[in-house]
């Protein structure tokens, strides 16, 4: 009894100890952190027939919440953090868990800036700790491998409750020098496309509105591209033309609507999905 009293002392010396070296380092502790990435990722292992399935990020869960769209249109839109990696391991989830119901197509719905996401600020907390983990280790590329491993204290995503500060980066995001595609988004992209293809799904990529201010910047990045996916050139000219800006008094900051200006049912999915029933 001494000799298990004196081990269990240790061990939770040790686990205080190490969680206080990381809060003085930046990494705090939480249970909350991220909890519409995992409501998403719940969702993406139900078994569930759907005709469209939504991805996307947090201005596309303003439009088509992922708490909502339960139904006939499935959403699992949650945030940017996660990169399009993330959205590649959500529909590979869906697309696994429901292979002999597959949706008639699937939406990538996101600000054009969140096509640049390289892991920068947040990673930590968005994808490291939801996805950094065995299940996903077959779906990640060296890429993605290589950035994952530049993020500080990677390897200690999965201790329990434990997180890095939400409120300043954690490590030096890349410049950006690659225009409107980051190199994950590039790779992952056409994984998503072939994997819709493969399954004989319909893959649709396409923006958010945005704010009449940032046009030149959005025509900046469209004219500044290093890395372009190699999918069927179609899905990005559609992309491309349905760029949409709007009175910036919409909007509460750079790309999130005020609630009550919401556009609702910005894709016209309802109308549409109720003529084919």
């Amino acid at each position: 009894m001494k000799r298990f009293i004196i081990s269990s002392a240790i061990f939770a010396l040790i686990v205080v100890g190490g969680n206080l070296i990381l809060m003085v380092v930046g990494v705090e502790l939480t249970n909350n952190i991220g909890s519409e990435v995992y409501h998403s990722l719940n969702k993406s292992k139900k078994k569930k027939l759907v005709k469209r399935l939504l991805l996307g990020d947090s201005v596309a869960k303003q439009l088509y919440d992922n708490d909502v769209y339960n139904d006939s249109i499935y959403s699992l839109t949650c945030n940017q953090v996660i990169s399009a990696a993330g959205y590649y391991f959500l529909l590979n989830n869906f697309i696994t868990t429901n292979k002999e119901q597959l949706p008639e197509e699937v939406i990538l719905l996101c600000n054009p800036r969140s096509l640049g996401n390289q892991l920068d600020a947040k990673a930590f907390n968005y994808f490291l700790k939801p996805l950094y983990k065995k299940e996903y280790t077959g779906l990640m590329n060296k890429p993605l491998k290589e950035r994952i491993k530049q993020i500080p204290f990677y390897w200690a995503s999965q201790i329990p409750l434990i997180k890095a500060s939400c409120f300043t980066p954690t490590y030096e995001s890349l410049p950006r020098d690659y225009g409107l595609f980051s190199p994950i988004a590039q790779t992952y992209l056409d994984s998503i496309a072939e994997l819709c293809k493969t399954n004989d799904i319909r893959f649709r990529l396409e923006p958010v509105p945005m704010k009449k201010s940032s046009y030149k910047e959005m025509l900046d990045l469209k004219q500044h591209i290093k890395y372009m996916p190699q999918m069927d050139a179609a899905i990005l000219t559609h992309f491309f033309d349905q760029y949409t800006f709007l009175e910036d008094s919409l909007f509460l900051d750079h790309s999130h609507f005020y609630k009550e200006h919401i556009p609702q049912d910005y894709l016209k999915l309802i109308n549409f999905t109720q003529s084919e029933l």
